[in-house]
């Protein structure tokens, strides 16, 4: 390991049941920072933080560390520095590795879809992940702004247009741990007491979705959306 290497095992050690956190600046110094988030798994940094460190020298890159055996960025990390266009830096304290991420500045291909029911919604952009990421096709529908209002159940219509191709792995909240990588989350919310949205799992309990009239984003999958997940489906060539 190299000095730069070692100051960051150092910090992560410290406290080995919460991610550390901080910056890499141009005179090889670390600069530590306090994770200011109360979600496991997860680290925030504090503006007050990085001005601090912005005084000190120019900030090239942002590290910080995984508690668990997950050795890799999550979906969330890659969407961070490729916003900031900026290099990360993780260290896993369980498999003792480390690795970098470089940002990707060309426009994510899944991130910052303005909605437009049909084309740019829930459900296209899980086709279009399914399609991209693992060479699978999954069949379209008919669908207008007023679909989930009426008597017609579309996800219903999804599922049997894609019965063959699908097995329900929970019904209700899932148990987190089983859940894999590409997994789909139906929900249901209050408002229409039916399933109305879905989602695509990408690991370390983030997920890729596009709510009605937001842009497309990656975000944590929180008890609150476990809560409203009426089931998880898994494709067929992912079993």
């Amino acid at each position: 390991m190299n000095d730069l290497q070692l100051k960051i095992k150092a910090h992560a050690l410290k406290n080995q049941t919460q991610e550390c956190c901080g910056f890499i600046l141009s005179n090889n110094e670390i600069f530590k920072c306090k994770n200011q988030s109360n979600t496991e798994n997860h680290f925030r940094i504090s503006p007050h933080d990085y001005l601090r460190a912005s005084i000190l020298g120019n900030i090239i890159a942002v590290y910080h560390s995984h508690c668990n055996n997950f050795d890799d960025f999550s979906e969330y990390d890659k969407q961070m520095a490729n916003k900031l266009n900026i290099k990360y830096i993780l260290y896993c304290i369980k498999t003792d590795k480390f690795k970098e991420y470089f940002p990707n500045t060309e426009n994510n291909f899944y991130v910052g879809r303005p909605f437009k029911i049909g084309k740019n919604d829930c459900f296209s952009l899980i086709r279009d992940y399914y399609k991209k990421e693992l060479m699978t096709d999954i069949s379209d529908c008919k669908r207008d702004n007023d679909w989930y209002k009426g008597h017609k159940d579309l996800f219903k219509e999804i599922y049997s247009l894609n019965k063959n191709d699908w097995i329900k792995i929970f019904v209700g909240p899932p148990e987190i741990d089983k859940m894999n990588k590409h997994d789909a989350i139906v929900f249901k919310f209050k408002e229409t007491g039916r399933e109305c949205h879905i989602a695509v799992y990408l690991g370390n309990n983030m997920m890729l979705h596009q709510k009605q009239d937001r842009y497309s984003t990656i975000e944590k999958y929180s008890g609150s959306y476990q809560r409203r997940t009426a089931y998880v489906a898994r494709h067929k060539n992912l079993v």
